[in-house]
C-alpha cells in the first residue's frame, strides 16, 4: 500500500464524474530510496484526455495496520504497539571533531537541526542511521524539511528525506545543491 505525500500539479479541463479512464505511462515511474513518483493521466468516456496528476509521490507503507491502529483487534497488552524514540542499534564511535569528516559542517549542522528535533544531545546522533531508526515519525521528517528551508533560506520538496534517508546522505546532496547555504545554515 502506498500512502499519497504530495503531487506537483493537477490540471482538469472538464469535472471527472460518471466514467473515466486512468493512464500510467511507464516511462513517468520514478523510485528514488523510499519514494515513488508518477503521473496519471484520466480520460473521459469518449477518451479524451480531460485532467493529469503530475509527479504524485507516494511512500509504501511499513505496517499497514498503524494507519489506523484503532482497526487493530488487541487482545492483550504485550499485542499494543510501543512506540519509543530509539537510539541507533550499531555503535557509532566518534573522531575528535564529533564523527564529522573533517570540514563537514554541512552534516554537523544537520545532526544539531536534528538533536533539536529529537531533544538528544548532537554527539548521539548517529549520520548512517535511518530518520526513523532514530525515532523521527512522517510528520516528524516534514518539520525537519521546513526547520532546513528557514535555516538554509530555499524551498526544499517535502520528501526530501524519503529521498535521502540518512544524514549523511543529505549532507552530501545539500553540498552538492546548496553548497554555500547548507554551510551558512548551520
Amino acid at each position: 500500500m502506498l500512502l499519497p505525500l504530495y503531487y506537483e500539479a493537477f490540471r482538469a479541463s472538464e469535472l471527472l464524474q460518471n466514467r473515466c479512464v486512468t493512464k500510467v505511462l511507464n516511462s513517468s515511474v520514478l523510485h528514488r530510496n523510499e519514494p515513488l513518483y508518477w503521473t496519471m493521466e484520466f480520460f473521459n468516456g469518449q477518451g479524451r484526455k480531460v485532467a493529469e496528476l503530475k509527479n504524485l509521490t507516494g511512500k509504501l507503507v511499513r505496517e499497514a495496520g498503524l494507519i489506523r491502529p484503532e482497526r487493530i483487534s488487541l487482545h492483550s497488552p504485550e499485542d499494543r504497539v510501543q512506540v519509543q524514540t530509539a537510539k541507533p542499534d550499531r555503535a557509532y564511535s566518534a573522531n575528535r571533531d564529533g564523527g564529522v569528516p573533517p570540514g563537514d559542517s554541512t552534516q554537523w549542522s544537520l545532526r544539531r537541526l536534528m538533536a533539536e528535533m529529537l531533544n538528544r544531545p548532537a554527539e548521539d546522533i548517529d549520520p548512517l542511521a535511518g530518520y526513523y531508526e532514530m525515532g523521527l515519525d512522517s510528520p516528524g521528517l516534514l518539520g525537519m524539511v521546513r526547520a532546513l528551508e528557514s535555516r538554509i533560506g530555499v524551498s526544499l520538496s517535502p520528501t526530501l528525506l524519503f529521498e535521502y534517508t540518512t544524514i549523511a546522505e543529505l549532507a552530501s546532496y545539500l553540498r552538492e545543491n546548496y553548497a554555500s547555504r547548507a554551510r551558512a545554515g548551520g
